[in-house]
């Protein structure tokens, strides 16, 4: 395998060869063929959802901050600016208002996560269609009655990959690798979730037939860098390390957050 990783601990930076390392017996298993009925909940009534989104037009300057002040800064012009475009009215399950986690923008649609604070375990997932900026469209809503959302990615219009947390027993640690089948680019009930070590799964990331996913935030066992063929979900690399986060890919690397 030709990627390598890095893994960047608050302000540390080391980088290191990305080995064919075998996860440990019993840390991480293969796909989980569980019973969906009733976990996950999809709404697809466009009427019904577009009373969660309210349309806005505001522009927010980005202000340009003296070299070495640490934060974002504008083109020397201050021509960059943010545009919001929508509010929109997190989920509620059961009671519980379900906080926003992580985004990606894929083509003209946007996918968002879901989860709560804390060691309850409720999330969710939203699909935006933002083809027109000035009237954005939530196509499709699931909720997840036992798993929190922390990361997701796409794999083309097929195939939605969610790191999240359950409470199901089924599984030997609460961080799980989750895979939504999609239908058009809309979510549906159907999934499949494999093992992931450690406590939540944390971020996700697909390249071509390459699946990249972090977990961690305590536990026994430690999480890391798990690699998985992404069509079959079979296990091809295990990296430990505490406390991991997020991953992306730049180039030849894969860059681990912790």
């Amino acid at each position: 395998m030709s990627k390598r990783w890095m893994s960047l601990r608050y302000m540390g930076l080391a980088v290191a060869a990305l080995g064919m390392a075998c996860a440990e017996a019993g840390v991480i298993e293969g796909p989980e063929d569980v019973p969906q009925e009733g976990r996950i909940t999809v709404q697809t009534d466009r009427a019904l959802l577009r009373g969660r989104v309210r349309l806005a037009s505001e522009r927010l300057p980005i202000v340009p901050l003296a070299p070495g002040a640490g934060a974002m800064r504008s083109p020397a012009d201050g021509s960059f600016e943010l545009v919001l475009v929508a509010e929109v009215d997190p989920p509620v399950l059961d009671g519980t208002t379900l906080q926003a986690s992580h985004s990606a923008i894929h083509g003209n649609k946007a996918y968002v996560a879901y989860n709560v604070q804390g060691p309850e375990r409720k999330g969710g997932v939203d699909v935006f269609d933002v083809s027109d900026p000035n009237d954005v469209v939530l196509e499709s809503a699931a909720l997840f009655e036992d798993a929190d959302v922390s990361a997701l990615d796409l794999k083309g219009a097929t195939e939605l990959y969610l790191a999240t947390a359950t409470d199901d027993a089924a599984f030997s640690t609460p961080a799980v690798l989750e895979v939504v089948d999609l239908q058009g680019g809309q979510l549906t009930t159907q999934s499949t979730r494999v093992d992931l070590p450690s406590y939540a799964g944390t971020g996700v990331r697909v390249e071509g037939s390459m699946l990249y996913v972090t977990s961690g935030t305590g536990g026994d066992p430690v999480g890391g860098l798990s690699i998985f063929d992404a069509t079959t979900l079979q296990l091809a690399s295990f990296d430990p390390f505490e406390d991991a986060r997020a991953v992306d890919l730049e180039g030849d690397y894969v860059v681990a957050m912790r």
